[in-house]
This record gives structure tokens, C-alpha cells and sequence, in this order.
């Protein structure tokens, strides 16, 4: 049935009354969407849709399809590849965000400058610490075997010198008596000037050999002739048998730790305890070379008493 409003009436009325015409949405000119990355499609006017158009809701009949716009399928293909250019980042943030963190590889230990040089640096200076450490014990050590060695070395000298002065004693009181009966005087004896002389000259005193003084001695003065001090260097014994009233008669002395004598004439004086390399020496009842800081009195070890020389 064709339509009265499409026969013969003004398409705005029907039976003089006005209608409403139906139109194609997309006829109507609409702004197109601003996209910056396309090209904007060129605006067309509007194209009146062909063939018979119901304008009358309320008739029946067929409704012609809307007529293709020229354009429409290039707008859609750009309007899509806009629509995957700006999803695609947020789809690759959040694939990322949702994969799990990658394990990260154990970074090489990068040596601190100078490591390699301060430690070698700290393990001499260690080194010499320890070095130095021990030297100090053991010269501590050496230093108490060497007082041990100097006092058994005085005490040596001293018993030697005590068994020679009771020696001659006993010798001198029969010499005196022997003059006294011949002569009714008494030998010459030394000066108060040679008992405060200073120096001792080791060569005014006759060397003894150790048969004749272990004849002298052993075994009614001693047990025994000590060979050698502690240090293992032989004593040195002089006797002058041949005038025992003499101002020189005996003398004893060791080197020391030395094991060399200093000379043969000497200070009377002592020296310092720790000195071990100093000579020992004794002569005639009295100590002229010892260790300061060992038994004395004032200023000298306690001399031999001589019992039998007045």
C-alpha cells in the first residue's frame, strides 16, 4: 500500500493536518570527534535518504533501510586503531604489574681501593708487633739467666776468695811466728795510703797455675776448685807465694758474660747490676769490680775478714 503522505501531500501534513517526519539519525550534521593523531574527515552535507520513507508512525508499510554514508567505514577504521593505540599501554602496564619480579643476579663484590694493601699493611704491622713482643720476653728471659749466672759467679768468687785468705792466714801466722823467734820484729805490713789507693793493676799479682792452688786448697779449704764462672768462662787466680806479707798477694776475676777481659787495671768501684758484660774482680779480702745492687756494704760487698793479718 503506498503511503499518503508519500502520494500527492505535502510531506509535512496529513489530511491537513502536520506530521511529524521520521528521519535517519545519521542524515542530521553532527560535530565530528575531535582525534588529534587522524586527519579529520571532511563534513558532507546531509544526503536525503531515497526510496519510499514511512513519515507516519502510525502507518503501516515497509521502512526503508538508511542509505550508506559516504565516509563512514574510513572514520571507523581510524576511530579503531586510536582505540588500540591508547588500550595497548595500559594492557602492557598491567602485564607488568602482574608478572612477577624477574630474580635479580648477585652483584659482583667490587673490592674496596686499597683493601689489598691495608690489610697486608696491618698484618706486618701485627707481625712486627708480635715480633717485637717476643723479643721483649725473650730478652727478659735472658735477663734473669744472666743475674741467676752473675750472683753464682760472685758467690764463686767469694767462697774461692774466703778458702785463699784462711789460707794465708794460716800461712802468715806461721811466717810471723818463724820471724818473731828469729828476728823478735814483725815484717813490714802495707801503708794506710794503700788502703785507699783507687786503682788496681791485675799485673802486680802473680799468676798461679790450678795443680798448685788445688795443692794450697783442696780439700782442707774447699771441696772443690770451681773451673769456670756460670757464663762457662775459666776464673783467673794469682798468688804471690813467693812474699805473702806483700801490698799484691791474691786475686781472683771473671769476664763476665763477655768472656773477654776489659784491661788490667781497675777502678774500685761497682757497676750497674744489669751490666752482666762488666769484669768481676776481687783482690786481697775486698771486692774492686762488682755488681752494685748485690750484698754491700756502703758502697762495696762485705770484704773477707782478715783474722789472721793485723
Amino acid at each position: 500500500m503506498a503511503s499518503a503522505c508519500a502520494v500527492g501531500q505535502d510531506p509535512g501534513t496529513e489530511n491537513g493536518h502536520p506530521t511529524r517526519v521520521r528521519t535517519s539519525r545519521s542524515a542530521l550534521p553532527q560535530d565530528r570527534p575531535h582525534v588529534p593523531l587522524l586527519a579529520a574527515p571532511s563534513i558532507r552535507a546531509a544526503v536525503p535518504v531515497p526510496g519510499p520513507v514511512r513519515a507516519c508512525s502510525w502507518l503501516p508499510g515497509p521502512v526503508a533501510a538508511p542509505a550508506a554514508i559516504p565516509g563512514a567505514g574510513l572514520f571507523l577504521l581510524r576511530l579503531s586503531l586510536l582505540s588500540f593505540l591508547l588500550i595497548s599501554p595500559s594492557f602492557s602496564a598491567l602485564a607488568s604489574a602482574a608478572a612477577p619480579p624477574a630474580a635479580k643476579a648477585p652483584a659482583a663484590a667490587v673490592p674496596e681501593p686499597g683493601t689489598e694493601e691495608q690489610k697486608q699493611a696491618e698484618a706486618e704491622a701485627q707481625k712486627k708487633a708480635e715480633a717485637e713482643k717476643q723479643k721483649k720476653a725473650a730478652a727478659e728471659k735472658q735477663k734473669k739467666v744472666d743475674a741467676e749466672k752473675q750472683k753464682k759467679t760472685v758467690a764463686d768468687i767469694r767462697n774461692l776468695g774466703t778458702a785463699l785468705f784462711s789460707w794465708l792466714t794460716d800461712q802468715v801466722e806461721n811466717t810471723v811466728a818463724e820471724q818473731d823467734a828469729e828476728n823478735g820484729a814483725a815484717p813490714p805490713r802495707g801503708t794506710a795510703e794503700d788502703a785507699q789507693q783507687k786503682t788496681i793493676d791485675i799485673q802486680d799479682y802473680p799468676l798461679i797455675s790450678r795443680e798448685d792452688l788445688e795443692d794450697f786448697l783442696v780439700p782442707q779449704y774447699l771441696a772443690a776448685i770451681p773451673e769456670t764462672d756460670a757464663w762457662g768462662n775459666p776464673y783467673e787466680v794469682r798468688l804471690n807465694t813467693d812474699n805473702l806479707m806483700a801490698k799484691a798477694v791474691m786475686s781472683i776475676r771473671s769476664p763476665g758474660r763477655k768472656g773477654y777481659y776489659a784491661g788490667d787495671v781497675y777502678k774500685i768501684e761497682g757497676f750497674d747490676p744489669t751490666d752482666f758484660d762488666q769484669d768481676i774482680v776481687w783482690v786481697d779480702g775486698f771486692f774492686v769490680r762488682w755488681p752494685q745492687a748485690q750484698e754491700s756494704h756502703g758502697d762495696k760487698p762485705l770484704p773477707i775478714p782478715p783474722s789472721g793479718r793485723q
